[in-house]
């Protein structure tokens, strides 16, 4: 089985000063498109002519999990170097983690997601619009 795709044409786009309202209880909100958090293959996002972008991860696991923003392929990840980001998140919280093409673009276009053993939740993309 393939990881789980998130399409350019599915990421919310933000214009520069906007918000993205969440939920009092932490559950994304109209706009967002998430995708099932694929713990076992992984989610990819296709990128698309952004710089950076927003991971939005509703983690709904009874548990400390840890999701990983695999190093990109140089070029187009200049930035490769400084490696995988690994970020912890507490049990069924919302986080929200900033990724950028220079360090995790990969050379097909995507931005690939690894998380550990048996997170579950959504997890959706937001860009911020230049101009």
């Amino acid at each position: 089985m393939a990881a789980t795709l998130t399409k350019a044409s599915e990421v919310l786009e933000v214009k520069a000063g906007e918000g993205v309202e969440l939920s009092p209880t932490a559950a994304l909100v109209a706009g967002v498109k998430p995708v099932a958090i694929s713990a076992t293959e992984g989610n990819n996002i296709e990128w698309g002519n952004w710089e950076r972008a927003f991971l939005v991860i509703e983690h709904t696991t009874a548990a400390e999990k840890e999701c990983e923003v695999t190093a990109g392929d140089s070029p187009p990840a200049l930035r490769k170097g400084l490696g995988t980001l690994k970020v912890k998140m507490a049990e069924k919280t919302l986080q929200i983690i900033l990724i950028e093409s220079a360090r995790h673009l990969s050379e097909g276009g995507l931005v690939k997601l690894k998380w550990t053993a048996g997170t579950t939740g959504k997890v959706s993309v937001v860009h911020i619009k230049r101009g």
